[in-house]
Formats: structure tokens, sequence, C-alpha cells
């Protein structure tokens, strides 16, 4: 069932980015904190670069093996996984942050090619700087990690 949440919401994001979705690495860095500052983790997953996603897969298996049935079902999977990467603070470059500072946040384009970006985002909680990598047509957020 999450992975075809997370299809449909893929299939989603992509026809929003054809039609006036996020189109520069700062606006999509915006959109992907929004989504995280709502609790979205479904939409926050959109956003997120290939090896990010491909990351958080793996450890959600992990994760999902190492407990076992002691697992609720919202437990499981790779939004848990983000949910609980995002909530383990660095290193994952999603701040806890409110809907109503996302707007607020200072994220400026330090450095781009073709190919990424490097922001340095200023919040509340203080300035990091983080990276987007440009696939499928659009810009992606690459999660930091371990």
């Amino acid at each position: 069932m999450i992975r075809f949440r997370v299809a449909v919401c893929a299939s989603v994001a992509a026809f929003l980015a054809g039609c006036g979705g996020p189109e520069t690495p700062v606006e999509t860095y915006r959109a992907y904190l929004s989504a995280v500052a709502r609790g979205d983790e479904a939409l926050a997953w959109t956003f997120l670069s290939a090896s990010s996603r491909a990351r958080l897969e793996a450890e959600a298996a992990a994760f999902d093996a190492t407990a076992g049935a002691s697992l609720a079902d919202d437990e499981r999977g790779s939004e848990a996984a983000l949910r609980r990467a995002l909530s383990s603070g660095p290193p994952h470059h999603a701040p806890a942050i409110g809907v109503d500072a996302v707007e607020r946040a200072e994220i400026v384009e330090v450095a781009r090619t073709d190919a990424s970006a490097t922001l340095r985002v200023a919040t509340p909680e203080g300035a990091r700087t983080t990276v987007l990598r440009f696939e499928d047509g659009g810009w992606r957020v690459e999660l930091a990690g371990p």
C-alpha cells in the first residue's frame, strides 16, 4: 500500500512539475520544507533524489526486519523511514520547522551546475548547506546521511 501511495504521489508530482510545480532548486527545497513542516511524508518523498530514496528504502527494510512483528503498519516502509530520518535531526538536513517559518526561511543558491545546486538555508535553528540534484526533469533534495 505504501509503495502504491508513493507511486501515486510521484505521478502527481511529475504532473505538477509540468504544470507550474517547483522549477528552481530554491522553489523545490522550499516545497520540500513545507511538506516536511506539514508532516506530509508522501509529498516530501517525491522531492527526494533517487539516491536518498534508495538509502531510506534500505534503512526501512533493515529497520522493519529488525523490529519484526512489533511494528504497526504506519511504522513500516519508506515513508516511516523518512519520518524517522526527519525526526533524527542532523545529518539529514531536515530542520524541525513550522509551516509559518518555511516562508521566512532564507534560502539562497550559492552554486549551481546543470546537475546539482548547493543552497545555503538559514532558519531559526541555524544555517547550513544542502545539495539538490537535477534528476528526471526536476530538482531533487539530496539528504545528507551516514
